[in-house]
């Protein structure tokens, strides 16, 4: 199971808790626009996340490929 089945909620759960806390304290310290900020940075967390991921596997794979490749190469010669 993937740990984003969690933390996803429990983000949202406690940004929100935040925006309401501030409001009902008045104290203006957390607006919406932080709110929107912040689902925004966790977003874009998880897409970069996924992409690195991808892009770490088809680079070793490549690199795998190649070192396969040169020995293929070197033992047709013999």
């Amino acid at each position: 199971m993937s740990p984003f089945i969690l933390i996803v909620p429990a983000f949202a759960i406690i940004v929100f808790s935040e925006l309401a806390l501030s409001r009902k304290r008045r104290d203006g310290t957390y607006q919406v626009k932080d709110l929107v900020t912040n689902f925004f940075i966790g977003i874009g967390g998880l897409i970069l996340g996924v992409l690195s991921k991808k892009a770490l596997e088809i680079g070793l794979f490549f690199f795998v490929f190649q070192l396969f490749y040169a020995f293929a190469a070197r033992m047709a010669r013999l």
